[in-house]
């Protein structure tokens, strides 16, 4: 009876076993924060590289292929450590408004790059009318810079916490110093 009596009112185990029991609760909640974190990252980073790319081709005076080439080898840097590969994918487009309202702009021309995501321009196609965001609008002559950034998250603890998902930024910016028309497209 003593023997027993003595068990029950030791208490030396009891850390361990309320450790164990919080032990999956405490992962789970560092597995989110991770995953959270990461998935907000990767928002950011596409925000900034989707702006920068079209910025920076706005601010071009003219544009070629290799310029184009060198700008989205660069954006993977903006994109550290999360890189595109496979996942990603940049379309940089020009839309000019060559015929007078109410006739829709057209896409002039287009590139891809930055990655092998199989991803086609939301815009349009080269050649066909733009689809712009509704009250966008150009006067006649009016040339417009669009990035389009695709990338399919795929997270690192499966898709409980945030789910597989194809994200998609867009950025319009203005030509500066010219209407950059005299590049021809290359999008596969």
């Amino acid at each position: 009876m003593r023997f027993w009596s003595r068990e029950l009112r030791d208490e030396s185990g009891s850390a361990l076993v309320e450790f164990a029991l919080a032990m999956p609760l405490f992962l789970l909640f560092y597995m989110g924060g991770v995953e959270l974190t990461r998935f907000i990252l990767i928002n950011q980073k596409l925000e900034k590289t989707t702006s920068t790319v079209a910025d920076v081709v706005a601010q071009a005076n003219s544009i070629v292929t290799q310029d184009l080439v060198d700008l989205l080898s660069a954006s993977q840097n903006l994109m550290d450590p999360y890189s595109f590969g496979s996942n990603g994918r940049i379309i940089i487009t020009s839309v000019v408004q060559s015929a007078a309202p109410p006739a829709l702009p057209v896409v002039r021309w287009q590139y891809c790059g930055g990655g092998t995501l199989s991803a086609t321009s939301r815009i349009g196609a080269v050649n066909a009318s733009a689809s712009l965001p509704t009250g966008f609008t150009l006067t006649l002559g009016d040339d417009i810079i669009i990035a389009e950034t695709f990338y399919n998250y795929v997270p690192i603890f499966g898709n409980q916490i945030v789910g597989a998902r194809s994200l998609y930024k867009v950025a319009y910016y203005r030509p500066r110093l010219g209407a950059l028309s005299g590049y021809v497209s290359s999008c596969p």
